[in-house]
C-alpha cells in the first residue's frame, strides 16, 4: 500500500517535516545514575546566540508523565534517577547551536546510594528509588516503601504436596539482558503551538493515545491538539512511549517557534524504552516416568528507574511461565521492580521471550537430568484440548504436538 512513496522517496517522516521558523531541540543528560541535583546553571546557555529556549525541571515542576503509571518527571526535578534521565532542554536555530548551548550548561551533583541489581534492590537495606510512589497517578500505594511495586502470585493444586511426591527436584536461574528495539528511524517530534491550538508531527503507533497523555502532563484540554501520525521507520513495540514529546511542547511554548527534536542513537541507546532485563527462578518436580507433580516460578522484572514507559505499568510474561504442559500444582510470582538504570518499554510479546527461554531451557535440563530426549519428555507433558495453564486459563485447540512433529 506504502511500498511506492517509501521506494522513490515521497514518503514523509517526522524528521522531514518542515515549518516555517522551525527551530532545533535537544536534551541535555543525566552522567549520574543516583543524585541529588545540587544546582543547574544555564546562564551562559541562554547567553548563546542562536538559543531561543532553554529549560529544566524547575521550569516545569510537578509535571508528570507516562502511559499507566505517572511516575516520570518530564525533566528530571531534584533527583536523578538512572545515567541518562533527562535535565535540561534547549532550542536553537541549528542543531550544532543548539549542542553548544548543551554544553555550556553547568550541573553539580550529589551523588547518592544506587542499586542496579534486582535482588539487591529488593533488600531491606536497598535505597528506595521512589518513596513517593503511592502518589503519582495511576499507582496503588504499597504496605511499606519498595522498589518492588507490583507483585501478583498466582496458585494451582498444592504445590507443597506437589513436590512431596516428586522423586526429583531441579532448579535454575535464569537471567536476560535488555534489549534495544533497533528501529531505523529514531524517536521525533515536532510541536507547533499557534493561536492556543498544538499540532504534533511524530512516529509514534499510538495517535490518540499520544494526545491525551500530552494533554494529562502539560496541562492542557486534548481538543487543542492535534496530533499528525506519520510513516513510521521501524518500530518493534518500541514507538508508542513520548520519550522526548513533553519536552518538545515546553520548548515551542517556551520559544514561541515550531520545534523540531530527533534523537540519535546514543540517546535511543542510553535513555530509550528498551525490553526489560528478568531474572527468572523455576523449581520443578518430576517423578522417574516423567510427570512433573509441581512448578514454582519467581519473574523478576527489571523495570529501571520509572514504570511510565508500560502501557498497563506492568509487563506480562508470567502467564506463560508454566508453558503448555500438564502441571497439576504450580506457582507464580511475578514482580516488577524498580533499579537504577534505564527504563524499560515495550517491545514485542513484552515478556514472553523472557519467559519462554527460561522455561524451555529449563524443560530440556530437566529432560537430561532424566536421560530422556528433550521431544520425547515434551510430548509426554504437553497439554490437551480442555486442561488448564498455571493461570487458570483453559487450553482450547491445542495444536502443540502437531507443531513438534
Amino acid at each position: 500500500m506504502d511500498g511506492v512513496d517509501k521506494t522513490t522517496g515521497r514518503a514523509e517522516y517526522a524528521a522531514d517535516h518542515a515549518l516555517p521558523g522551525i527551530i532545533w531541540g535537544k536534551v541535555l543528560h543525566s552522567s549520574r545514575p543516583h543524585a541529588r541535583i545540587v544546582r543547574i546553571d544555564t546562564t551562559e546557555a541562554k547567553a548563546l546566540p542562536g538559543v531561543r529556549a532553554v529549560i529544566t525541571g524547575d521550569d516545569i515542576r510537578g509535571n508528570l508523565y507516562g502511559r499507566a503509571i505517572k511516575d516520570m518527571p518530564v525533566l528530571a526535578v531534584d533527583v536523578v534517577r538512572y545515567v541518562g534521565e533527562r535535565i535540561a532542554a534547549v532550542a536553537a536555530d541549528d542543531e550544532a547551536t543548539a549542542q553548544r548551548a548543551l554544553d555550556l550548561i553547568e550541573v553539580e551533583y550529589e551523588d547518592l546510594p544506587a542499586v542496579f541489581d534486582i535482588e539487591e534492590a529488593l533488600t531491606d537495606n536497598a535505597p528506595i528509588i521512589h518513596p513517593a510512589y503511592g502518589t503519582y497517578p495511576g499507582s496503588k500505594p504499597l504496605d511499606a516503601p519498595s522498589n518492588g511495586y507490583h507483585r501478583t502470585v498466582q496458585n494451582r493444586g498444592d504445590l507443597d504436596a506437589g513436590f512431596a511426591e516428586a522423586d526429583e527436584i531441579i532448579e535454575h536461574v535464569y537471567t536476560t539482558q535488555r534489549q534495544h528495539q533497533a528501529y531505523l528511524e529514531p524517536h521525533t517530534t515536532v510541536v507547533a503551538i499557534e493561536s492556543g491550538h498544538t499540532s504534533v508531527w511524530t512516529n509514534s503507533k499510538v495517535p490518540y493515545a499520544t494526545r491525551d497523555g500530552l494533554a494529562f502532563t502539560v496541562g492542557i484540554a486534548p481538543d487543542t491538539i492535534t496530533v499528525h501520525a506519520l510513516y513510521i521507520g521501524g518500530d518493534f513495540g518500541g514507538k508508542g512511549t513520548p520519550l522526548n514529546m513533553p519536552i518538545c511542547y515546553y520548548l515551542a511554548r517556551e520559544s514561541g517557534r515550531p520545534v523540531r527534536m530527533v534523537s540519535d542513537y546514543i540517546e535511543e541507546f542510553l535513555a530509550g524504552n528498551p525490553r526489560h532485563a528478568t531474572l527468572i527462578k523455576l523449581r520443578t518436580g518430576v517423578k522417574r516416568d516423567g510427570t512433573m507433580t509441581a512448578h514454582h516460578v519467581q519473574f523478576f522484572v527489571n523495570c529501571g528507574a520509572y514504570a511510565g514507559y508500560k502501557p498497563a505499568g506492568v509487563i506480562g510474561g508470567a502467564n506463560h511461565a508454566a508453558g503448555p504442559y500438564r502441571i497439576a500444582n504450580t506457582r507464580v510470582e511475578a514482580t516488577q521492580v524498580y533499579t537504577n538504570t534505564v527504563p524499560g518499554g515495550h517491545m514485542r510479546t513484552p515478556g514472553g521471550p523472557q519467559t519462554v527461554f527460561a522455561l524451555e531451557s529449563h524443560i530440556d535440563e530437566i529432560a537430561r537430568a532424566l536421560g530422556r530426549d528433550p521431544y520425547d519428555f515434551r510430548m509426554q507433558n504437553l497439554a490437551e484440548d480442555g486442561e488448564q495453564n498455571a493461570a487458570g486459563e483453559t487450553f482450547a485447540r491445542v495444536r502443540a504436538k502437531e507443531t513438534l512433529q
